[in-house]
């Protein structure tokens, strides 16, 4: 449920924006690609060199396949210190992309 709020506010951010930038569905497929391979969900993050976990620890995304893998694959319980934050990041993503939705929303139909 916390990372459909994130979501929703990606989906807000991303349809106020699209308003003003015309070419910004083209540049998202690129970047979720990007994301995609970013995250290990095809590859284990063991693969990885030692100073890619770094990185790899700072996408949100990491934070819910590792959650699910733990579950799913190795039969423990998750990181819910980790899922903890997440889902505050995620309450807070949301209520920031409502207020931005909801700003720009008058200036939509001059746009359109």
């Amino acid at each position: 449920m916390k990372s459909k709020s994130s979501a929703a506010w990606i989906a807000w951010f991303l349809a106020a924006l699209g308003v003003f930038m015309r070419d910004l569905g083209q540049i998202i497929g690129y970047l979720l690609t990007i994301l995609m391979f970013l995250t290990p969900i095809f590859y284990p993050e063991t693969q990885l060199p030692p100073f890619a976990a770094g990185f790899i620890h700072k996408n949100p995304i990491y934070v819910l396949v590792h959650s699910y893998r733990a579950a799913l694959l190795e039969s423990r319980a998750p990181d819910w210190i980790s899922l903890g934050w997440f889902a505050l990041a995620a309450i807070l993503t949301f209520l920031l992309g409502h207020a931005w939705f909801y700003k720009l929303r008058r200036s939509f139909a001059d746009l359109i």
